[in-house]
């Protein structure tokens, strides 16, 4: 019994110096913010070793209270000492008493001793103690900028950052745990061995990611390598002039002209959309799968140049749903079996689409889809130099992945705005009515940026309300000093848009949180005035070198559905109560419900009115 009492009695010295450190005593803390290791490894030691059974156990004892030690979360931010706690004098004697009972054999003897050296040594360095916990947070001594604020989390394991919740969505963790420290530029959390930097603000974001190849480079490589990620792809390449090369040769894939170029082809999709939606049996639909849909139809239409049948194309648009819903899921993240998972199966097969279109298109010559752009590509700079295979069939995943996902929940969120404000939504309708009776059905890519200033500022809007909940991590090459604070060499970057427009001077409300509230946020006239148009704290598409190199056919992409839906239907929400948002995993925040509308035609709803 000396024995397992001896080994709980060390056991309890490692926790309890964890719960102490002043940035992480976030994981195992006492009810009270005073804590001892010492004092709660004295009183585990003198329980029988029946009662050693979890890690609710008293921790101290006076004549006026009893705190016990819980495996939960606490705001302590500072190491204590066995002289903070009430009755420390009687404490001391009672465990110098109980550290070598009489009857202790040796090797108890000399693991209490153990436990006190341990306990003692970790109680007094923080140093040591934030090495053993919390690996890889080091401070630049060169530097006399503090690190940011912010807690560390439970030791080893730290922060979950992943967590959302159905009042705001994704991203809510960043949101809540900003707002608690008083919403600073920059501030750090704890991941999985890992120090990170939140950084948000306009000049703040752009003035470290402008650093990139020089201060800071991306870190998708070591993080996001799980097997589900292209790595090939521009998005990840972290030599400077590799990176400069392929986004020369994917972005002439992309520009303006060809852009413009793919309007009919994206109205075609659109006009698919609007078909499947008047053809719901009940008149109900859900705009989360319409906008999904539209966009993996953009995918296989536009991107890659498929010509799939009707058979094809369900099988097609769940392949790709598989393999995104497995990129963003715990097990990848984990790393756990991630070859045999079903997102792994599901990019196996998009992967062998690719690579039959591209033999196809050596063989009949370049046409109007993207990934043609991409295999005819010559660089300026070397004409002999072309993209790889492995480079094509990367560069087009991370198309279909950024075009598909965030374009679609971008998409089903601005239903879900214009349905909860249906003054936005009957302007919207007005100015596409005018532009089909001054320019017909065709839409164009000059008439809808020149001629549509309020579907721009829907979409602008829709952006500033949801954007991603984070970006692709940097990693600080040298110490750089960022607001104020240093983030020392080695430290990852985790660039926040979604706070930047939250915070953003220019819409922030009283309350810090309604402008981004579906209820009372959304107002895209803002975007009409200059006064009132968001700037420099608009970065939904990122800032630096790795500004989206798609953010021309997003635009266009979102633009066309939206003019499309706006001249042939009539819709309203199910529900325009509360919304709920979803909990899972995601890179954007989109509605629990999916978005459930009753639909219209407009000659239907003429019909209507005119009988009544």
């Amino acid at each position: 019994m000396n024995i397992s009492v001896s080994v709980a009695f060390l056991a309890a010295a490692l926790v309890g110096s964890a719960g102490a450190f002043h940035g992480g005593g976030d994981c195992f803390s006492p009810s009270r913010p005073a804590a001892s290791a010492a004092g709660f490894a004295n009183l585990l030691a003198q329980q029988p070793s029946s009662n050693i059974k979890s890690a609710r156990l008293p921790l101290y004892k006076d004549a006026a209270t009893t705190s016990t030690f819980t495996a939960y979360s606490s705001t302590s931010t500072s190491s204590t000492s066995l002289a903070a706690l009430p009755n420390a004098a009687a404490l001391t004697t009672a465990a110098s008493q109980s550290l070598f009972p009489t009857n202790a054999t040796p090797l108890a003897r000399l693991l209490r001793l153990t436990a006190a050296v341990v306990s003692t040594v970790l109680l007094l360095s923080a140093k040591l103690r934030r090495k053993l916990f919390y690996p890889n947070v080091t401070v630049d001594p060169s530097h006399d900028e503090p690190i940011p604020p912010g807690s560390l989390g439970c030791p080893f394991l730290g922060q979950p950052f992943f967590q959302s919740s159905k009042s705001f969505g994704a991203g809510s963790w960043y949101r809540d745990t900003a707002q608690k420290l008083g919403n600073p530029r920059v501030w750090k959390y704890y991941f999985l061995g890992k120090p990170l930097a939140v950084i948000s603000g306009g000049d703040e974001l752009k003035a470290v990611l402008n650093q990139e190849f020089d201060g800071v480079t991306s870190s998708g490589s070591e993080i996001m390598d799980s097997g589900l990620m292209p790595m090939d792809s521009l998005l990840f390449e972290g030599d400077k002039s590799r990176h400069s090369f392929l986004r020369r040769l994917v972005g002439q894939s992309l520009t303006p002209a060809r852009v413009s170029d793919a309007v009919p082809v994206l109205q075609v999709a659109a006009d698919e959309a609007v078909r499947k939606m008047l053809d719901s049996t009940d008149g109900t639909v859900k705009m989360e799968k319409v906008c999904t849909d539209y966009t993996l139809d953009v995918a296989w239409r536009q991107i890659l140049g498929l010509d799939l049948t009707e058979d094809e194309i369900p099988t097609f648009e769940k392949e790709v749903e598989t393999w995104i819903t497995g990129m963003m899921s715990l097990r990848t993240l984990l790393r756990i079996a991630v070859k045999s998972s079903p997102g792994y199966k599901a990019m196996k097969y998009v992967t062998k689409k690719i690579e039959e279109r591209i033999a196809q298109l050596k063989e009949t010559g370049p046409d109007a889809s993207n990934l043609s752009g991409m295999l005819f590509a010559k660089d300026e700079e070397d004409p002999k130099r072309t993209l790889t295979s492995q480079e094509l069939i990367d560069n087009s995943l991370i198309l279909i992945f950024a075009g598909s996902e965030t374009s679609a929940s971008t998409l089903t969120n601005a239903m879900l705005f214009l349905g909860l404000h249906p003054q936005a939504w009957n302007r919207l309708v007005e100015e596409q009515m005018t532009m089909k009776a001054r320019h017909g059905d065709t839409l164009t890519k000059r008439a809808l940026d020149d001629e549509c200033p309020y579907l721009d500022a829907v979409i602008k809007e829709s952006l500033r309300m949801r954007t991603i909940s984070g970006g692709i991590p940097r990693r600080t090459m040298k110490t750089i000093v960022v607001d104020g604070k240093q983030i020392p060499e080695g430290w990852l970057i985790d660039p926040s848009l979604l706070l930047t427009h939250t915070n953003d001077p220019k819409t922030q409300t009283d309350d810090g949180t309604s402008n981004v509230d579906p209820m009372t946020g959304f107002a895209p006239e803002r975007w009409l005035d200059e006064k009132t148009r968001p700037d420099n704290d608009f970065v939904p598409f990122g800032s630096g070198p790795r500004f989206c190199l798609g953010y021309n056919l997003a635009m266009v992409e979102m633009k066309v559905f939206l003019a499309t839906l706006a001249r042939k239907i009539s819709f309203q929400l199910d529900r325009q109560d509360n919304v709920e948002w979803q909990t899972g995993m995601g890179v954007m925040a989109q509605p629990a419900d999916g978005v459930l509308v009753s639909v219209r035609s407009k000659e239907e709803e003429a019909a209507l009115l005119e009988k009544a």
